[in-house]
């Protein structure tokens, strides 16, 4: 009979869950364990039949580049010239550009005296292939020992039916075993002589004795399955080439794994436990969020809250209630970002992106506040075009929206952040800054003027180029706050139509003019 509550319901669902994934992982290691020792000899015998038939593939393929090499006309026609003559330069390059491509490690090339043309640094292969006799009408192979066991292929040259030298080329077997063994199965490879390990995958066994007890060795504190590889042609001078498996690493493994199996166990009926636990805990959350969710819409807000991952009915119903409540958040943003929109528009230019009049108006008291503060100068830059009608009459009201863009794109690059840009109206624009004195203001002017007058603009396929008059002007101590812009922009319009009365393309600063009345009247 099952307990009535769901929190002791929740405990036996564990404490069965913890025995079942304990029992399959018990069972699992035995199986596992068995399962390895009794395929181990089986593979060590499958792994040893694959590399016997890929060695008599390297022995075959080594025959028949010797074959291959000897059968070339120009090494025919080198070494009869070298035995000739004596000259082995064009033999040794020759030879230096074919066997650059061999997959072999040494290789030499003697006359038909005995006398080594090429690979006088391989002297033990050269006297090896000396001795079985190699001028006979016929090709040969067997073993000679460096580091390692390697293969010999002897490949006579003939020219004109004559032995005129051989060709000896060799393949290393117990290096390519190796190489094998361990990237296929992890084995050892072992060169044996006088009972003497003489070469091994596993460095620390060299110099070992090697005596095998049927089909195992113990080597240090390891017992070794093993298996003998016959080499074809092989003499009794050359060492035997054994192959093994650690038996003792293999079990020492198993028996790693067993632990951690049992960790894994521990470990796992440990996090069942706790995640039973955390459930009833956690239980009472989703309701808890959503009364608290829906507590917040009540009183208006709008909370962040994201959506759960479903587990129950409860969560689902979580989910379309934070449905809801962003579709809320989502309108709410649309409408105030209209809003925000609205009043950009109401103090922002369409058409060039500029601030309007209506900016102007509600900033410049707190400009000008600010400025006083700052014991700082509030300057104004009057901008107007030249001839902008003739422009429009010529080309277009499309021409000349365009060069009030780009005249209000120059105005935006050569500004400083704290400049505030406005178009005033038609091809009149204003630019109010703070600083020391009005000479920063002279000379943003000066840059805006200069830029117009560089940079022309393209207009259906013609080349317009367009000027400003600028004038210049800042606050005084002596102006009143309610007609303070006024008087600003009265002294900055002035200064503007003397740059037009001076023939345009200029800039005039108020304050300079008001300097040289005497001698130079505004009117």
């Amino acid at each position: 009979m099952l307990p009535k509550t769901y929190r002791s319901r929740l405990v036996t669902y564990s404490i069965l869950l913890v025995s079942f994934l304990t029992g399959t992982l018990v069972y699992s290691y035995h199986y596992t364990r068995d399962f390895v020792l009794n395929e181990s000899s089986e593979h060590l015998d499958s792994a040893v039949h694959t590399h016997n038939t890929q060695l008599q593939k390297d022995i075959a393929n080594l025959i028949r580049t010797s074959k291959l090499i000897g059968n070339d006309l120009r090494l025919q026609e080198y070494i009869n010239l070298a035995n000739l003559n004596g000259d082995t330069g064009p033999l040794q390059r020759l030879l230096r550009q074919t066997f650059a491509w061999l997959p072999n490690d040494h290789n030499v090339v003697l006359s038909n005296t005995g006398k080594i043309l090429l690979g006088k640094d391989h002297p033990q292969l050269a006297a090896a292939v000396i001795n079985n006799n190699p001028w006979q009408n016929q090709s040969m192979t067997f073993y000679i020992q460096y580091d390692g066991l390697e293969l010999v292929a002897v490949e006579p040259i003939r020219y004109r039916d004559e032995i005129i030298g051989v060709l000896a080329l060799t393949h290393p077997i117990s290096t390519n075993w190796a190489e094998w063994h361990q990237e296929y199965d992890g084995g050892d490879v072992f060169l044996v002589k006088n009972n003497k390990i003489t070469f091994s995958t596993s460095a620390q066994f060299i110099g070992n004795a090697f005596q095998e007890n049927g089909n195992h060795v113990a080597l240090d504190n390891e017992t070794y399955r093993i298996f003998h590889t016959a080499l074809p042609n092989a003499t009794k001078n050359l060492p035997d080439l054994w192959y093994g498996i650690s038996e003792t690493r293999l079990l020492n493994t198993l028996i790693e794994q067993g632990e951690r199996i049992f960790i894994m166990v521990a470990i796992g009926a440990i996090a069942i436990l706790l995640v039973g636990l955390a459930i009833i805990r956690s239980f009472n959350k989703p309701l808890s969020s959503l009364m608290d969710l829906t507590h917040e819409v009540a009183k208006g807000n709008l909370p962040s809250i994201n959506r759960t991952k479903i587990h129950t009915e409860i969560d689902v119903l979580t989910n379309h209630f934070v449905d809801m409540v962003h579709a809320l958040k989502e309108k709410q943003m649309q409408i105030d970002e209209a809003h925000k929109e609205l009043r950009q528009s109401a103090v922002t230019d369409t058409l060039t992106g500029l601030y309007n009049r209506r900016h102007l108006q509600d900033l410049f008291p707190k400009l000008q506040a600010q400025a006083s503060r700052d014991k700082r100068t509030l300057t104004a830059i009057l901008c107007d075009l030249d001839y902008f009608k003739q422009l429009n009459d010529k080309f277009g009201h499309l021409a000349g929206d365009m060069a009030l863009t780009e005249f209000a794109n120059i105005m935006k690059s050569q500004s400083r952040s704290n400049d505030f840009l406005y178009r005033m109206g038609g091809e009149e624009f204003l630019i109010l800054s703070t600083g020391e004195d009005s000479n920063g203001s002279k000379i943003l002017a000066e840059k805006i003027r200069t830029t117009t007058r560089e940079q022309a603009i393209i207009y259906k396929g013609q080349t317009i180029t367009i000027t400003v008059s600028c004038g210049v002007s800042h606050t005084r101590p002596d102006d009143s706050p309610d007609a303070s812009l006024n008087a600003l922009l009265s002294r900055a319009d002035k200064a503007l139509y003397r740059a037009k009365q001076r023939g345009r393309n200029q800039v005039r600063v108020y304050e300079e003019m008001e300097e040289n009345k005497p001698s130079d009247p505004l009117s």
